[in-house]
Formats: structure tokens, C-alpha cells, sequence
């Protein structure tokens, strides 16, 4: 998405991810940011502008893991109308870590009330 960039401040997690490409299939290593608004990939850390993928979380059906890989990877999948994308994190632990800071994102506020 060029033109398209996230500032520092807005950031709420951010760490490497795997993730399988829409295209090709192919799984690649990528740079990955949640902000209050967005869950976006990008090539390579700390370069914040034209993601290779960017999700608005309001468009966001759900979140949801994959129980048999709990091996030496972890895989989640953040599906949307649009796409269903397959991440891996490096642990069962990160994994949950990247559904649960998801998950508060998507919760509309009042439901904490």
C-alpha cells in the first residue's frame, strides 16, 4: 500500500512474524505492527511506511489458532471478508501474546464496562 505509514507513537505491539504470502503462498518472515486501527506487515523492522499488507481491524471476522501447532512454531489466522491470513510466531507463548493484544483491539470498549 504505498503512500501508506505508521507513525512510532501509534504503535501497541510490534515484533517479526511469519506469514504466508496471498499470492504465491509462500511464507515470509515480516516485520509486524498493531496499532489501534491496523494490523500491517512490512519488509523489514523499523521502516513503517508501504506495508505489505495492511488490515483494518474494524474490518476484522476474528481470530483464531491453529490447536496442533503448538510445536516450535505457532500459527494464528486473522480472517477478514476479504482474506484469510496465516501468521506463525515463534512460540505457543508469542502466539498468544499477538491473539490477545488482537483481540482487545476488535472488543468494542464498552464491553469491559
Amino acid at each position: 500500500m504505498e503512500g501508506f505509514s505508521i507513525q512510532k507513537h501509534e504503535i501497541i505491539f510490534e515484533g517479526f512474524l511469519v506469514r504466508q504470502a496471498n499470492y504465491l503462498q509462500e511464507w515470509r518472515r515480516q516485520w509486524c505492527v498493531l496499532t489501534p486501527e491496523y494490523f500491517c506487515s512490512f519488509k523489514s523492522r523499523s521502516d513503517y511506511t508501504n506495508p505489505t499488507t495492511v488490515i483494518r481491524l474494524d474490518q476484522c471476522l476474528s481470530i483464531s489458532s491453529d490447536p496442533a501447532s503448538d510445536g516450535p512454531g505457532a500459527s494464528f489466522c486473522v480472517t477478514t471478508r476479504e482474506q484469510v491470513m496465516w501468521l506463525l510466531a515463534e512460540t505457543p507463548h508469542l502466539r498468544n501474546n499477538w491473539m490477545a493484544r488482537l483481540g482487545r483491539q476488535l472488543l468494542p470498549c464498552d464491553e469491559f464496562a
